[in-house]
């Protein structure tokens, strides 16, 4: 079973990957991870090869997470498409050994159509949100106005569902999982164990508040207080998606003017151009290839060859610590035999010892014997000398 965790940013979708985790589904190996950040203090878990690769495909595409108003997966010319799942389909390799597994990456909400061609058998985990929660801890963490975040949390919803409408699937609200965690671990549970052959645990009560902090729910907004943020478009799918929750199945309206609209509006402020300055050096990195497609190709095929040495270097490592291994377990049975032998050889030398001891007491007990029959045949002497003596007298 193939997990697909899809949400917009700042939804809760960690939250969903890490109960994921606890219910037996893999996440990935030692340094596979973003890690957690002051943004995230329980981690995204999110593996740090899809977040590269999603990366690259947006910024080859002139995008970006914030800046999708324009992507089009059918406009990506094919040479970038094989190359990009090259990478996805070893990714999926990897994590195949491990079913069941589980990927998590707000991205996949736009780049799911591009993943599906390696993906046998997908089961997607759509993780829903207030949208002005959502556009409100956006516009904390990044400076994003409260129209554009909630227009980003309408055209990620709506891409997500529509890339998922033919798969096996669940829709999980975040501010119930907070409030009512065992139910909505009971119906995620059942869910995943009656669409796949393997049965998923139930976290204990101890293990969910241990991770579902409501300290971390930073950001809690009323939607009967919205003064008439959310348009008509962004209320229906906000409508359909509460009513899709716990199944497949979704009404879903298209996305909207307004919603696209308003994201240009944003992508071409000096807003959306603040947020772009504050990225960081890796982004800055990524940005300048966007103005080469050639060789941005050529570094989406070098990371990709990165990988396969690193993994292949891993796996010397892992060879490299299991002789080492080895090799003191040799010296440990050496040193033991070696004990082994001198004690060996010191009872063999007690051994000896008593041998020489005991034969030593036989020739004793031989001269004992010897000298015991010579005193007895002197007193047998002496008792025939006094009958004769008695006789005469």
């Amino acid at each position: 079973m193939q997990l697909i965790v899809l949400g917009m940013h700042r939804s809760g979708t960690s939250a969903v990957a890490r109960l994921l985790n606890l219910m037996g589904a893999y996440f990935g190996g030692e340094n596979t991870s973003t890690g957690a950040s002051e943004e995230n203090e329980k981690g995204f878990w999110e593996r740090l090869d899809v977040r590269a690769l999603n990366d690259s495909m947006l910024h080859n595409a002139n995008c970006d997470w914030d800046r999708i108003a324009e992507f089009d997966a059918d406009t990506i010319p094919e040479d970038y498409v094989a190359a990009y799942r090259r990478s996805a389909r070893d990714i999926v390799l990897n994590l195949d050994a491990h079913r069941p597994w589980f990927m998590k990456e707000p991205r996949l909400c736009v780049l799911l159509p591009l993943w599906r061609a390696v993906l046998e058998v997908p089961f997607c985990v759509h993780v829903l949100r207030n949208p002005l929660e959502v556009a409100h801890s956006l516009k904390a963490r990044n400076g994003i106005p409260i129209k554009a975040g909630i227009a980003l949390w309408e055209a990620y919803n709506t891409k997500a569902v529509q890339a998922s409408s033919d798969l096996p699937r669940i829709f999980l609200s975040y501010n119930q999982l907070l409030t009512s965690p065992a139910n909505v671990v009971g119906q995620l549970k059942g869910a995943l164990d009656s669409s796949s052959g393997y049965q998923f645990r139930a976290p204990s009560l101890a293990e969910l508040e241990g991770f579902l902090d409501e300290g971390l729910h930073h950001q809690r907004f009323d939607l009967d207080a919205s003064n008439g943020l959310l348009t008509k478009s962004q209320r229906q799918l906000l409508e359909a998606l509460n009513s899709a929750t716990g199944s497949g199945e979704i009404h879903l309206p298209r996305l909207s003017r307004t919603c696209l609209n308003t994201l240009r509006g944003y992508e071409s402020s000096g807003e959306h151009l603040a947020a772009r300055m504050r990225r960081s050096n890796a982004r800055q990195r990524a940005r300048a290839l966007d103005s080469d497609p050639a060789l941005a190709l050529k570094t989406m095929e070098l990371d990709h060859a990165l990988k396969v040495v690193a993994d292949k270097s891993a796996a010397l490592n892992n060879a490299a610590k299991r002789n080492a291994q080895l090799t003191d377990e040799l010296h440990r049975k050496d040193t033991e035999q070696a004990l082994q032998s001198e004690t060996i050889k010191r009872l063999t030398a007690d051994v000896e010892n008593r041998r020489n001891v005991l034969a030593t007491r036989d020739r004793s007990i031989q001269e004992l014997t010897a000298d015991r029959r010579d005193k007895v045949a002197e007193l047998v002497s002496a008792e025939q000398s006094n009958q004769r003596l008695s006789a005469e007298l």
